[in-house]
């Protein structure tokens, strides 16, 4: 991104030179500017993270969601599951991306587990979570022996589905909404299902599954956000930002799809009268169901997750987290003054 924003610094200012300062000779006198070259510079320091964040949500303001029932070419192979009753048809669609790089890379790991026994190669497609002609679920195609995970050869294969749902007042792009995905809907394989194909044969789900792996997950985002962050960017939101909690899951008594599918991300703020300051608090929904059950077609053996995107948590820090005690919002809190502005320093 710095080098494409200083490539277009030099080819405006030789346009400039062309039109201003061109001898008899036909030869460009041009010098670079240094404050603009300075200024760029630091644009593009404030701006990368924000483009690294948006790419690992996979977000649809870069590119259109490409759609597993056509593959496109430039996608890795996802194979369908529950299996479609037709050969898909492929397309020719390139402008599109695969799936959610933040569930691919860290979450169904994260709920797998395993960590330093078993490699995971997870392939995400993007689908509306409601479809159900055809269904489109998460999907563990192989298991490993106990001596692979010892040698360290053991590699799954998974493949999720997750789904990017933005504030609607977004799409008006008047600079009031966050521009990032206001929940990861992600469908991914449970504990339990992974652990009955390596470790444990007899595992229950009471045992794997009883964490708050969504919580764990959210945190892990903004962790991941914070250390992007530039250091002055960091450095104010640590000092006038509103600080986040990740508060357990929600486990409906009833676990079905449509009540978690409309259960929403809980994003809100809430004052902490010990602490005498406001709180983010993040809470997930969750839907988890036993490798035996058989509520829905293929409805076994799932863990899912409405997950904070890295984006949306690395947008908190930049802007939406100082609203409240920073004087660029004409509001001072928590003893500090506002700073007001963005700095990448």
């Amino acid at each position: 991104m710095a080098a494409f924003m200083r490539a277009r610094l030099r080819q405006e200012l030789r346009r400039a030179g062309d039109r201003e300062d061109r001898g008899s000779s036909g030869d460009v006198r041009f010098q670079e500017d240094s404050v603009m070259t300075a200024a760029l510079e630091t644009t593009a320091q404030l701006v990368d993270p924000l483009i690294k964040a948006m790419l690992l949500e996979g977000s649809w303001h870069f590119q259109p969601p490409c759609n597993s029932d056509r593959p496109s070419p430039h996608c890795p192979f996802y194979p369908a599951w529950p299996p479609q009753p037709e050969d898909r048809e492929p397309s020719t669609e390139t402008n599109c991306v695969c799936g959610c790089l933040w569930v691919m890379d860290v979450a169904q790991a994260h709920v797998g587990d395993l960590e330093g026994y078993a490699t995971y190669v997870v392939r995400d497609a993007f689908h509306d979570v409601r479809d159900t002609e055809p269904y489109h679920h998460a999907h563990l195609w192989n298991g490993c022996t106990t001596g692979a995970l010892l040698d360290g050869s053991c590699v799954l294969n998974i493949t999720t589905v997750s789904e990017l749902i933005f504030d609607p007042l977004d799409a008006l792009d008047a600079g009031f909404a966050p521009v990032t995905a206001a929940e990861i809907r992600a469908k991914m394989k449970s504990r339990q299902s992974i652990y009955q194909e390596t470790v444990d044969p007899e595992a229950a789900l009471a045992d794997t599954d009883k964490f708050d792996f969504c919580a764990e997950i959210n945190a892990k985002a903004f962790a991941w956000a914070h250390a992007q962050a530039p250091p002055r960017t960091k450095e104010r939101f640590d000092r006038l930002g509103v600080q986040p909690v990740f508060d357990p899951d929600i486990r409906r008594r009833v676990q079905i799809g449509p009540i978690w599918i409309n259960s929403p991300l809980r994003l809100h703020e809430q004052y902490d009268r010990l602490k005498e300051q406001y709180f983010w608090h993040i809470q997930s929904p969750t839907l988890v169901t036993d490798v035996t059950a058989n509520i829905y077609p293929d409805s076994a053996g799932y863990h899912y997750c409405k997950l904070l995107s890295p984006a949306r948590a690395l947008e908190w820090i930049y802007v939406d987290g100082l609203r409240r005690y920073d004087r660029a919002s004409g509001v001072v809190g928590r003893g500090e003054e506002g700073t007001g502005g963005m700095t990448a320093e």
